[in-house]
């Protein structure tokens, strides 16, 4: 019935004579053309797309409110519509980052340097970006602080999104895409610094995302399955049995925290101690993030386990009910960090890996959700209006980002189109293992 519905909205959208890949693009074109109606103007070659009014300069510039998202998406979009004011977007986005980059104070993957360094690097034939990303870089090196414990830091954070796991897991990839080992010898080190701060538990050991914090946020974003997912990733760059043993112990512990309810089975609170019977769905503290760990675990371990408990975890998710339905973790929120791009985009990668149906189906279903979720604004644009944080429901506001907002929506659809072709796979972040 879903496939039958699917196929119905197709042909609403578009004449009969196109065929449906097309017609995903276009939605994801539509969302571009909202995106460069919002553009602020720099200068005659410069300019950002702001998620918010109130963003400060590093918000836009960043991975996740920022040019640097946004520029994946004009990216993206370019690649697979050959449309040359996608190309020239990109490019006033790539002025904007090189002309601010030295007022970045920030150092993060998704709110800071390392993932603006991501970003630029992936514009190869581009010299300005590659200048502007190997600027980038630099700062990161200085901005690296010596630890007593042998390791570095940059900040006080220790996770993906702003932390030490993060930028490390960037430096990984730009010392892999670069053959530069002077940046993978820095991730290490940035590990070495994590190792020292985990707390032990009665079952294996956790971090904190922050030091000196009182609550623990268990999951991906800002917690220890991201924190577990970049020691693992260090332990399949170096072979250094620490940094296993270091992800072997998150996992032990994420899986004694974790729901044993049939509703909720394998799913790992928000926060503890606090709400330990809240539970997020999408990338930043539910299983799109958190089984990216798992997944990777099962694939350098070959223990079953752990694709058993990712596994599970999905199956919650299927049968949540979700998108229609709105759940306690699972909010008025569409994007690639909490809401419905975030489980799209997990199933997408689910499929491609294990080439499961109903992993397929329930992607599709998402895409018909988001795009009866749409709406035209005055001029008959296409953009979607969302709440962006689940404790201020009654805060809603149509937001361009990649990860709140219509980038984020229109690179989902790409993906999306080309889920059955035989178009390269996505661009991977440097926290995903897909």
């Amino acid at each position: 019935m879903r496939s039958i519905t699917f196929l119905v909205w197709l042909i609403s959208v578009v004449p009969a004579t196109a065929a449906p890949e097309h017609t995903l693009l276009n939605i994801a074109v539509q969302a571009a053309n909202w995106i460069l109606s919002r553009e602020v103007d720099e200068g005659p070659k410069t300019a950002y797309w702001p998620s918010r009014e109130d963003l400060s300069l590093d918000e836009k510039c960043d991975l996740y409110y920022g040019n640097a998202g946004v520029l994946v998406f004009w990216r993206e979009l370019h690649r697979v519509t050959g449309q040359r004011e996608y190309a020239e977007a990109a490019q006033r986005a790539i002025d904007f980052l090189d002309q601010n980059l030295p007022q970045v104070k920030l150092y993060g993957l998704y709110d800071g340097l390392a993932g603006i360094a991501f970003s630029l690097a992936q514009e190869t034939d581009n010299p300005q970006a590659s200048a502007a990303c190997s600027h980038a870089v630099d700062y990161l090196i200085q901005g690296a602080k010596k630890q007593a414990n042998g390791g570095v830091r940059w900040n006080d954070d220790n996770d993906i999104m702003s932390g030490s796991a993060g930028i490390g897991l960037a430096l990984l990839a730009l010392g892999q895409e670069q053959h530069r080992p002077e940046l993978v010898s820095l991730a290490v080190e940035a590990g070495t610094d994590l190792l020292a701060r985990s707390v032990t538990a009665a079952q294996g050991r956790y971090w904190l995302h922050q030091i000196g914090a009182e609550k623990q946020y268990p999951n991906f974003a800002h917690g220890t399955a991201g924190i577990a997912y970049f020691l693992l990733k260090l332990y399949e760059e170096t072979g250094e049995s620490h940094f296993l043993d270091g992800a072997m112990d998150g996992a032990k512990y994420l899986t004694s925290i974790a729901s044993l309810k049939p509703a909720t089975r394998c799913l790992v609170p928000h926060d503890l101690p606090e709400q330990n019977d809240l539970f997020y769905l999408g990338w930043c503290h539910g299983p799109a993030g958190t089984d990216r760990f798992f997944s990777e675990l099962f694939a350098v371990t070959d223990d079953s386990q752990w694709k058993s408990f990712a596994d599970a975890a999905a199956q919650s998710v299927l049968h949540s009910g979700i998108p229609e339905k709105q759940t306690p973790g699972y909010w008025n929120n569409l994007s690639r960090c909490c809401g419905a791009v975030a489980v799209g985009e997990f199933f997408l990668a689910r499929y491609r890996l294990n080439k499961e149906s109903a992993d397929r189906a329930f992607a599709i279903r998402i895409g018909e959700y988001l795009k009866s979720r749409a709406q035209a604004d005055s001029g008959g644009l296409m953009k979607w209006i969302q709440a962006e944080n689940r404790i201020e429901p009654e805060n809603v506001q149509a937001q361009t980002g990649l990860m709140q907002g219509a980038a984020g929506i229109g690179l989902f659809f790409i993906h999306l189109a080309e889920l059955d072709g035989t178009a390269e796979a996505p661009k991977r972040f440097p926290d995903s293992p897909w």
